[in-house]
């Protein structure tokens, strides 16, 4: 998603850093921390695995059909929030060289860069899908539902979000605002890093794991850092001039709606008894019907289908 490259030595660590403090907030908050096991119920767990493992990629292959067919049963609510959220980021759209000049020219520049440097790490794709299966593998060997879940969702809402990110920036190929070619250059169907700005591929990844994280947990000791570091992390693609401000705005959002009918899905799964649907959610209440809405008169995931 035209990431910004890490340095090798040390994304190691950043990893195992990332995935041993996602790990801790979601078994507290599920109340499924494991303990210790016999022999005979350790034998009987591993002889389940495959069988769960085949079970979760069926059910998220499910949702991402279900993602992707989403708009054949949109309303006509779901259409005005549409046209609400495409008119929204063609306003940001206009503003975006001055504020691209503000936050460029911003005198605390030099005082955030090295923090908004680290929060680029919260919406680095390879880094998140790491995070991802060591969590989903981790619950699953662990005996613990709650985590496997969770790394499952993660990955999901990593895919959803990823596909039409990816799709827009190959598609339209709009310049980097480092390159110096104006907010409205499109150079569609191009490959290069430095034509694929909209929408942002950090800020989606960014909110696609928080916003599954936060809605998993369903505490608000755990939502309100989580989204914070997608801020942060949308933050500092635009201020440091990889990204317009409307590209961050619309990869915040793409990222937000995939995480949401992820875990929404899984709630609806729980609470209708379906085939296919686990244990582990903490948000078993924090979810509703998914109807592509970014808030009130919000940006939609449909916006970017034009």
């Amino acid at each position: 998603m035209g990431e910004v490259r890490s340095d090798p030595s040390n994304g190691g660590v950043r990893v195992a850093l990332i995935v041993a403090f996602l790990c801790l907030p979601v078994a507290n908050a599920t109340g499924r921390i494991p303990r210790p096991e016999s022999d005979s119920a350790r034998q009987s767990r591993d002889a389940t695995i495959p069988a769960t493992v085949v079970g979760d990629i069926r059910t998220a292959f499910d949702d991402v059909l279900g993602f992707f067919t989403a708009p054949l049963r949109f309303g006509k609510s779901d259409w005005d929030r549409t046209a609400t959220g495409a008119g929204a980021l063609g306003i940001i759209m206009g503003m975006d060289e001055p504020l691209n000049g503000l936050l460029v020219s911003h005198p605390g520049r030099g005082f955030l860069e090295d923090p908004l440097e680290w929060a680029k790490e919260w919406g680095r794709l390879r880094t998140m899908q790491y995070a991802s299966l060591g969590l989903y593998f981790g619950g699953l060997f662990a005996g613990n539902d709650g985590i496997r879940v969770t790394g499952r969702l993660m990955g999901e809402a990593l895919l959803l979000a990823g596909t039409p990110a990816i799709t827009i920036q190959y598609g339209l190929g709009r310049s980097r605002p480092h390159e110096g070619s104006g907010a409205y250059r499109y150079n569609f169907f191009e490959w290069g890093n430095e034509h694929q700005s909209l929408p942002s591929g950090h800020a989606t990844v960014a909110f696609a794991i928080s916003t599954v994280l936060a809605k998993r947990i369903d505490r608000t000791w755990a939502g309100v850092p989580l989204y914070s570091f997608a801020g942060l992390t949308a933050l500092a693609m635009a201020w440091g001039n990889e990204h317009w401000p409307s590209d961050v705005l619309l990869g915040s959002a793409i990222g937000y709606l995939a995480g949401s009918f992820a875990v929404s899905r899984e709630a609806e799964r729980r609470s209708g008894g379906k085939a296919g649907g686990d244990e582990g959610s903490a948000a078993e209440h924090g979810t509703s019907r998914f109807g592509w809405g970014f808030g009130p008169g919000g940006l939609t995931l449909t916006c970017i289908i034009f």
